[in-house]
């Protein structure tokens, strides 16, 4: 696969990887100057919020290493609240997360924040847009649960997901299977069986690990 005014540079294989693939069309786009006439607009579902930490901190030290000193990690355990509030305090002061709508329910040392320095420069410029969670997968198109609807969407999940359909096993709704009292009993009784029964299941449908969809969680 090749335009005929741009033949793939020697390095690249006959058969390219889709990694390959898209390596040639963004040299394709530089050498005919076509990125500055191209607009990428990227949506960012955020269900619950993310604390967004640049990888360089202060002093110009990485991130990883603020906050490791000994007297560091008494004074956190010593204070925790204190030192969770002065941490988001200093997150909000190069970023205002409640501003952007990525203010998170959870303290920062409930969970493993973002680590991305480009992405907060992104969402003021316009260029990632923050949605609310989605509501519904149709074909390319996402439907968010504010009722807003885009067309053309290709989906990125960092750890995977597992697709259901919205029918299932007898034309009934996806969200009626496996309630009833024998299948909840033999749930807690067998989680692992049932859970890799309800996986091989999904994966008849379509198979996540070959379109590389397979999450890491059950």
């Amino acid at each position: 696969m090749a335009f005929s005014d741009f033949p793939p540079p020697a390095q690249l294989p006959n058969n390219m990887h889709h990694s390959e693939v898209l390596l040639y069309l963004r040299l394709y786009a530089e050498a005919f100057k076509l990125l500055q006439h191209i607009q990428f607009q990227v949506y960012l579902s955020a269900r619950s919020g993310a604390w967004v930490v640049s990888r360089v901190g202060e002093g110009g030290l990485p991130c990883d290493l603020l906050g490791s000193s000994r007297l560091d990690m008494v004074m956190e355990k010593l204070f925790p609240l204190w030192v969770n509030k002065m941490v988001e305090n200093r997150l909000n002061k190069a970023f205002d997360h409640k501003l952007y709508g990525l203010k998170p329910s959870h303290s920062f040392f409930q969970q493993m924040p973002v680590v991305n320095d480009d992405l907060p420069a992104r969402i003021i410029s316009g260029r990632v847009q923050l949605k609310p969670n989605v509501k519904q997968f149709c074909g390319s198109t996402v439907v968010f649960t504010d009722g807003s609807v885009m067309d053309k969407v290709y989906l990125s999940a960092r750890s995977g997901a597992w697709l259901v359909s919205r029918v299932g096993e007898g034309g009934i709704p996806a969200d009626l299977v496996g309630t009833s009292r024998m299948d909840m009993m033999i749930g807690k009784l067998f989680p692992s069986w049932v859970n890799k029964m309800v996986e091989n299941k999904l994966n008849k449908v379509v198979n996540h690990k070959l379109y590389g969809l397979q999450p890491n969680h059950g």
